[in-house]
Order: C-alpha cells, then sequence, then structure tokens
C-alpha cells in the first residue's frame, strides 16, 4: 500500500501486546507476497523480522516452506521455489535464522512499553463501512492513524473497545494517549470512564463519526460526541464532502479551543479541529482526515499537549526501545529507505550485538540502505 508500510512492528505488533500477557509468535507470515503492492525486496523481510522481535516476538514462521505447483496454495509463493535452488529470498532467510539465533539470548523475554494506544472495534468498523457505503472506509482511517505513529517512532497498542468497560481500569488507564479513529460505536460506560481518565490526566484524540451509537449500532438522539459534548467542549453539526471525496465534519466550539480550520473552496474558515482542557487532562477532535504530513503534525500537538516525548529519529529510520527479560535496554534502528542515512544519533550508549562494536550515546551513526542494528545498553 501508499504510504509508510506498518508490518509486523507496528499495527499486528500492537495487537498482539495488547492482547496477550506474554510474547507472541508471527505465524503464516509470507515471504515473497506482499499483496497487491507485489514481492517484498529480500531485504525487506529481514528488517521486517528485527522489528517484529524488536516488538516482543518469540518467533516467526513463514509459510509455505515450498512452492506448489498446483492446488489452493498454489498463488502462495515458499521459501523454496520449484525447483530447490537457493536464491535471494532463501538466502536472506537463512542468513536471518543463524542472526537469529546469535540475538536470541539478548532477546528473551524483550518487553515494549507503549504510552499511546488505538481502540478499535469490530461494530465501529461495520457501522462505518455501512454508513459511507465504501469497503474498507474504516480501515482506511485507522491505518492512516497507525502509519502516523509509526513514522513518528511513537510506540502504540491496539485496543478493543470493550477492554474500556470490560477489562480492569489499570490495563488501559496506564496509557497516557488514547485515539479513537472513527469510534462509531460506544458503551454509555466507556463515555463515563473517559471523562474520568481525562480529568484525572489522560489525554483523547477521537475523530469524525465518532461516539454515534451504542455498542449494538442503535443511533443516539442527541449532538454528537454523544455524552461527551462537555468532555470535548464541542459538538457536530454535520458534515459534507470535500473535493477529492473526504470526509468533512462541521464542528461548533462551546468551551473548546479551534486547533485548526478547513481551506478548501466553500469550507475554508470553518472549524476542522479542537482542544478543550478538561480537568487535569485534554480531549482533541479531528473532523476530517488530513494528508499525511498534516496528521502527522496534528499528532506531535496532541503528544506535547499530553507531555508524551516523540523521539526525533523519523521515517525512514526506524527507532524501537524494548527491554529484555535481563534487564537490559535495547535499542533497534533500522534504515528503510534503499539510500544511506547519515548522522543518525545513537539514542544510548552500548554494544552493537552483531558486530560487537561500541557505540556512545549521541553518537552519529551512519546506516547503510536498508540495514539495521541492535544496541545493548551496557
Amino acid at each position: 500500500p501508499a504510504g509508510v508500510p506498518v508490518g509486523l512492528g507496528g499495527i499486528y505488533a500492537g495487537v498482539s501486546r495488547a492482547g496477550l500477557a506474554g510474547n507472541w509468535v508471527a505465524l503464516d507470515v509470507p515471504p515473497r507476497s506482499g499483496g497487491t503492492s507485489g514481492p517484498p525486496l529480500p531485504e525487506t523481510l529481514r528488517l521486517d523480522a528485527l522489528e517484529a522481535a524488536s516488538a516482543g516476538a518469540a518467533g516467526l514462521l513463514y509459510s509455505h516452506w515450498q512452492t506448489v505447483a498446483c492446488g489452493a496454495q498454489s498463488p502462495e509463493r515458499g521459501v523454496v521455489e520449484f525447483r530447490g535452488c537457493s536464491d535471494a529470498y532463501t538466502d536472506t532467510l537463512s542468513a536471518l535464522g543463524r542472526e537469529l539465533a546469535t540475538l536470541s539470548p539478548a532477546l528473551s523475554g524483550l518487553r515494549r512499553e507503549a504510552h499511546v494506544a488505538l481502540v478499535t472495534g469490530f461494530a465501529a468498523r461495520e457501522a462505518v463501512d455501512r454508513l459511507t457505503r465504501r469497503e474498507g472506509a474504516y480501515d482506511t482511517v485507522f491505518r492512516a492513524f497507525g502509519e502516523a505513529l509509526y513514522a513518528l517512532n511513537l510506540d502504540f497498542d491496539v485496543l478493543d473497545g470493550s477492554e474500556l468497560t470490560d477489562g480492569p481500569e489499570a490495563d488501559w488507564k496506564r496509557y497516557r494517549l488514547l485515539l479513537f479513529p472513527q469510534y462509531f460505536c460506544c458503551a454509555e460506560e466507556t463515555a463515563a470512564r473517559l471523562q474520568d481518565y481525562v480529568a484525572a490526566g489522560g489525554c483523547v484524540l477521537a475523530s469524525f463519526h465518532s461516539f454515534r451509537a451504542d455498542e449494538h449500532l442503535r443511533l443516539f438522539g442527541d449532538r454528537p460526541p454523544h455524552g461527551l459534548t462537555g468532555l470535548f467542549g464541542m459538538y457536530r453539526a454535520g458534515e459534507s464532502r470535500g473535493e477529492d471525496g473526504g470526509i468533512m465534519e462541521l464542528l461548533v466550539p462551546e468551551q473548546a479551543q479551534v486547533a485548526g480550520r478547513y481551506e478548501q473552496r466553500g469550507r475554508g474558515g470553518a472549524v476542522a479541529a479542537t482542544s478543550f482542557r478538561f480537568g487535569q487532562g485534554s480531549a482533541w477532535y479531528l473532523g476530517t482526515l488530513p494528508e499525511r504530513e498534516d496528521l502527522e503534525a496534528f499528532l506531535l500537538r496532541v503528544c506535547a499537549a499530553a507531555d508524551l516525548p516523540v523521539p526525533a529519529l523519523r521515517w525512514p529510520v526506524v527507532c524501537r526501545s524494548a527491554v529484555s527479560g535481563a534487564g537490559k535496554r535495547l535499542c533497534f534502528l533500522s534504515n528503510r529507505s534503499a539510500q544511506p542515512r547519515r548522522g543518525v544519533r545513537c539514542p544510548i550508549g552500548g554494544t552493537e550485538l552483531l558486530s560487537g562494536v561500541s557505540v556512545r550515546a549521541g553518537q552519529e551513526l551512519t546506516l547503510p540502505g536498508r540495514e539495521a542494528i541492535v544496541i545493548r545498553e551496557n
């Protein structure tokens, strides 16, 4: 897909960490299939694997082992091609296996704690696709938020909305920022808990099409966002379509501050985003989906309001930090670009595990194209 790819180390890892108490295993990883974007480059497989390991993956299972010539699975190409001869893919995965064997003691029991959570729900996904009459309308926006967080090197988990009502509050109140992209369906208890969360110092960002119906898809009769106009300090007065066909909700601030305005013809100057200080925290509302760069800039403003530190490194350099079972901090740095990246400041001092070279915190490194390093703090 276009934009920043969010794979094993992004959304999938966020789901796994949020839903499981321990480490996880990536199953059925396609070695040669990249969906509509075509097969991945061999070196990308290595970057994906190391990124998954940084997110707490205890293993990866590639499927299939060998490409089959007929049958239902014939379109799926395996690690080994028809003739059984090695090529760039088999060589890359063989080398990857040796690398992971070397890194395995250091990666054992790895934990990565996120301070941001994307909240989702099957009912919201179904409702938004029906409302817009566009299959994938929900996924497009949800993925845009995930890609923006990924590009900013902000680690995040993915929560099912039911956890906000059915799960222990300590499990989700530990996050400093909760994002609700198109969270159409919301239980009454969720609204009450969100107000307590923000009043105690939490930060919430909701997008258009949020808090419009209950968990049974029954529309509320009051002004959206239902039960939360006091939390957000605004209400939604309607919506229209932009020149590009995107949603443009019309927001009416009551107590909220204007955080952004539309610039498109016919809606120029109308309120597109709001922010409101509620108790010790803040609540933000975004009435449209901006371009990726603008969404990233908006998220940086929200993170600043939440006192959430943001790494200085940006895509295509991916930076992930984690703590091993032995209590050692590890830093994974990778360059997703084909071009070398110079002047990459090392976040921590320690030893690069694959080469054994010592590095200092703040030392400027050069990352070759599509290369990754793993640094363990001394």
